[in-house]
C-alpha cells in the first residue's frame, strides 16, 4: 500500500488480494489516512486482483468514518473483479467509483 497527497486529497494505492487475511492491512491504511483528515480520500484498487466481502466492508467503514469531513472515493478498472464486486453489491451507490485516479482526485470534494 502506498500514499500520495495532492491538493488536500489523499490517494491510497492498494495492490494484490483484499480478503479476510489482508483486510486488516487495508483497514490500518484507511485509518491512518483518515487520521490526516483529508478533504478527499481516494482508495485506488486498480492493482487489486481479488476483493471479497471483507474488503467491501472496509470500503463501507471508510465511508462511514469519513463522515462529513472526508469524501471517500474508489478507483477501479472497469470489468475487474474489484469493480464487479463493488457494482454487484451496490457499494457504488454508497461510495463514488472512478476509473482514473486523476479524475477521482480532481472531482468536486462534495461528490
Amino acid at each position: 500500500m502506498s500514499q500520495e497527497t495532492s491538493s488536500g486529497a489523499l490517494a491510497l494505492a492498494v495492490a494484490g488480494e483484499v480478503d479476510l487475511l489482508t483486510a486488516d492491512q487495508l483497514t490500518d491504511g484507511v485509518t491512518a489516512a483518515l487520521a490526516q483528515r483529508p478533504a478527499v480520500l481516494v482508495i485506488d484498487l486498480t492493482a487489486v486482483t481479488f476483493l471479497d466481502s471483507s474488503g467491501l466492508s472496509v470500503l463501507a467503514q471508510a465511508h462511514a468514518a469519513g463522515g462529513q469531513n472526508t469524501t471517500v472515493r474508489v478507483v477501479t478498472i472497469p470489468d475487474s473483479l474489484a469493480h464487479r464486486a463493488i457494482t454487484l453489491t451496490g457499494m457504488d451507490n454508497l461510495v463514488p467509483i472512478f476509473t482514473k485516479r486523476a479524475d477521482a482526485l480532481a472531482a468536486d470534494p462534495m461528490r
